[in-house]
């Protein structure tokens, strides 16, 4: 094992809720770009599986992204926002009117077994 596996996490339901945008996602890890994962009326477990399947999709072989990675955060605590690169899941949709706070944004709509993927420019654009 190295220091950046996370355990049995399964990659299946990124991929089934994202279908071929998830390599947008991987993109993003790989660039080191701020992905965060929203999902409001969420379980919190549930935003920080996919937070997890997205470290598990990359590391190894990319290593120390443990790191930069937040399972579960909140508007009490914004520390991560100063970590470059982060990947951070949150329940509050708050998080998706601050575009400044990050480069990829993952909605989350698990009941209907969809995501939806935006950057920060076309979430300006709508």
């Amino acid at each position: 094992r190295t220091p950046d596996e996370v355990g049995e996490i399964q990659l299946s339901l990124l991929v089934k809720t994202f279908g071929e945008q998830v390599m947008r996602i991987f993109h993003a890890v790989l660039t080191k770009q701020r992905v965060l994962f929203v999902g409001y009326n969420h379980a919190a477990s549930e935003v920080a599986q996919m937070v997890l399947s997205t470290v598990a999709m990359v590391a190894p072989p990319m290593s120390n992204l443990i790191r930069r990675t937040f399972p579960y955060s909140n508007l009490s605590d914004l520390s991560f926002l100063e970590m470059p690169g982060y990947i951070a899941g949150v329940t509050n949709p708050m998080f998706q009117q601050h575009d400044s706070w990050w480069d990829l944004l993952c909605v989350l709509d698990l009941p209907n077994n969809t995501g939806h993927i935006y950057s920060a420019e076309e979430r300006r654009s709508q």
